[in-house]
């Protein structure tokens, strides 16, 4: 049997195919390039969106901020008047009871009116008799 021989690539063969390779290799490592320049751009615009959009959020935190403040004197300020008129109003009640409990003892320690009535009629007999008695 004839043994087949090998054939080894010439050595022109070999760096030609090792100038392509690179030729290949460069062009892929420029494609590389553009991407990670094209991706630090984005990355770049993301940033700045992000940033401005925090600077945004944070005025309007700032804003609402002061609303609340605003919205919390306001009603700190409401609930005093709230309460000083409802004192006044709880002092004038007292005054009224105590008006009341007043009266309630003068009017006991006063006549009736039925008695009174009575007595009205007494006197008007006895004006009656004495006029009678005088004739």
């Amino acid at each position: 049997m004839k043994k087949k021989l090998k054939k080894t690539p010439s050595r022109s063969a070999k760096t030609t195919s090792q100038d392509q390779l690179g030729v290949i290799l460069e062009d892929v490592k420029e494609k590389f390039d553009i991407i990670i320049e094209g991706q630090k751009a984005s990355d770049q615009r993301l940033e700045r969106k992000i940033v401005s959009s925090a600077l945004r959020l944070e005025g309007k935190i700032d804003e609402l901020r002061g609303d609340f403040v605003g919205f919390k004197n306001d009603t700190e300020s409401n609930f005093k008047q709230v309460f000083q008129y409802l004192s006044r109003i709880e002092d004038e009640l007292m005054s009224v009871k105590a008006d009341i409990a007043d009266i309630k003892k003068t009017l006991t320690q006063k006549a009736d009116k039925d008695r009174v009535a009575l007595l009205e009629e007494r006197v008007a007999k006895l004006e009656r008799q004495l006029v009678q008695a005088k004739r």
